[in-house]
């Protein structure tokens, strides 16, 4: 199996059959130019055989996505490893930080997320729930969502999937 590099032309074809919301399709297409400006030398690797790829964790750029909890402390992670079937981001917030609260109606995504430093709350509908390292915790489509970090700040991978 061949991963490959989609030109914007057909990406945007795609993204207008699957995508009803126009804030969506918009964050997509431009999600799509600012991954191809910025990762130019990444389009011979999408196109080289998919066995494995490691990435260190400090080779990630920071920035948002057009997943509804996006915010600045985010590492995209999934976009590095060229995964297409699912996303991952690495949220790494400092002490008293927090994701947007958010849910996933729009774009039907479900989200696992994976504590793995620190302690915090999850927030879901007004809800402060205790998180700390070792967790999982998985939040249904239509639920208000953020995460809030504790003292210590709060590392968690967060796994996003459509439905």
């Amino acid at each position: 199996m061949h991963r490959v590099h989609v030109d914007r032309a057909s990406y945007k074809s795609w993204i207008y059959e699957h995508c009803t919301s126009y804030a969506v399709r918009w964050a997509r297409l431009d999600d799509y130019d600012r991954f191809v400006d910025r990762w130019p030398l990444l389009q011979d690797w999408f196109k080289a055989p998919l066995r494995q790829r490691l990435l260190d964790k400090e080779n990630c750029v920071r920035g948002e996505h057009p997943h509804g909890g996006a915010s600045p402390f985010d590492k995209r992670i999934s976009e590095h490893l060229g995964v297409t079937a699912f996303e991952i981001y690495q949220v790494e917030l400092p002490p008293g930080e927090s994701t947007e609260p958010h849910t996933h109606l729009d774009d039907q995504v479900e989200d696992v997320y994976v504590v793995t430093r620190g302690d915090g709350w999850l927030v879901v509908d007004d809800e402060h729930v205790p998180i700390t390292a070792g967790q999982f915790i998985a939040v249904t489509v239509e639920s208000v969502r953020a995460v809030l970090a504790g003292e210590s700040g709060v590392v968690l991978v967060a796994i996003c999937a459509p439905t």
